[in-house]
């Protein structure tokens, strides 16, 4: 299954947090298994030489930045191409009745790699600079876990991929057993309500573990309310700390930001924002505590915090923010005051 935007288990990267790069080579239904098969049976077809000239250019960035103009930006929505050439091969594959054994043994062997991958113990380390005094994360901690894979970051999702990737290839089995135009119809009746029910779970539960599963009376309450009133006529920006799925507020409540998601600004904001103070934007415009003196350079006014309450003692208390004071509470809103 392919990594969940934003939150990959395969391809966490401490470095980009925010990974939106599109690196999902997935299959359903038959995965890799006739896609392997094809390549083995054909190794001199055109259509395996471009397969395997793709999977060399994939795992090179050099490589693979030939498709975005040389852009440094990792970015790979080229897959689009192989997968429409792992399509044609499977169908191929099929329609010539290759035997499926080679591309059986390759998931099965990969299934279980992932499975060993993942139930390697993590290594904690403790980052001394990363002591601050100030935070904008309650769940702020100075140690830093490292892993060499990050696939236990969603055990609940990873786990339940494995568990329907290994009834798809039970399946593939079966039909490499019959191998009839009846059982490949049944097999494909019984694997397409799968590949969408799948799809339902594994949406659903990377909701809630990205924490986007806010409840609707509070999007409500966030999208409908009046804009916070700051009673101040002087040039200022804002920014939105505890966002979560809300990043673009202010630009809701057309007020001057320095904090929004979204991906058509020139390359140069973000050359911008990585020569103030270090930041790797990728689309998300955020900053937190440590980067107090780009606040002023910003001109950063205010600072919103989202709350789920309607006092001061709830959910998200009043932040450590250095250089800002509490100034006032509206609606779903604790604003901070430079």
């Amino acid at each position: 299954m392919p990594d969940s935007p934003s939150n990959g288990m395969l391809f966490k990267s401490l470095r980009n947090e925010n990974n939106w790069a599109s690196i999902s080579l997935y299959l359903p239904v038959f995965t890799i298994t006739a896609v392997v098969s094809y390549i083995n049976k054909n190794k001199n077809d055109w259509l395996s030489i471009t397969l395997k000239i793709s999977f060399v250019i994939a795992l090179i960035p050099g490589f693979n930045s030939v498709f975005s103009l040389f852009n440094s930006s990792y970015y790979a929505r080229w897959y689009f191409m192989p997968i429409l050439l792992m399509c044609l091969a499977s169908a191929k594959a099929l329609d010539e009745e290759v035997e499926l054994k080679s591309g059986i043994r390759t998931a099965v062997a990969g299934l279980i790699i992932l499975c060993f991958i993942a139930c390697l113990p993590d290594m904690v380390v403790v980052d001394d600079s990363a002591k601050l005094s100030a935070t904008l994360d309650p769940d702020y901690s100075a140690e830093t876990k490292l892993r060499f894979f990050g696939m236990n970051k969603m055990p609940v999702i990873f786990w339940q991929c494995i568990g329907f990737s290994a009834v798809f290839i039970l399946l593939v089995i079966i039909y490499e057993k019959k191998k009839t135009d009846t059982i490949l119809k049944k097999i494909t009746a019984i694997m397409m309500p799968l590949v969408i029910i799948t799809n339902i779970i594994y949406i659903n539960n990377s909701v809630m573990e990205l924490g986007f599963d806010r409840s609707d009376e509070m999007s409500y309450r966030l999208l409908t309310e009046n804009s916070p009133d700051y009673n101040d006529n002087t040039y200022f920006r804002t920014t939105v700390i505890n966002g979560g799925a809300y990043n673009n507020l202010s630009m809701i409540y057309q007020d001057m930001n320095i904090s929004c998601f979204q991906s058509i600004e020139a390359n140069e904001i973000d050359s911008f924002y990585y020569n103030i103070q270090g930041i790797e934007r990728k689309m998300l415009g955020e900053y937190k505590s440590s980067d107090y003196p780009a606040f002023g350079l910003l001109s950063v006014k205010y600072i919103l915090n989202t709350s789920t309450g309607d006092d001061l003692n709830v959910e998200y208390k009043p932040a450590k923010l250095r250089g800002f004071t509490l100034y006032d509470k509206q609606g779903m809103y604790y604003i901070y005051k430079n």
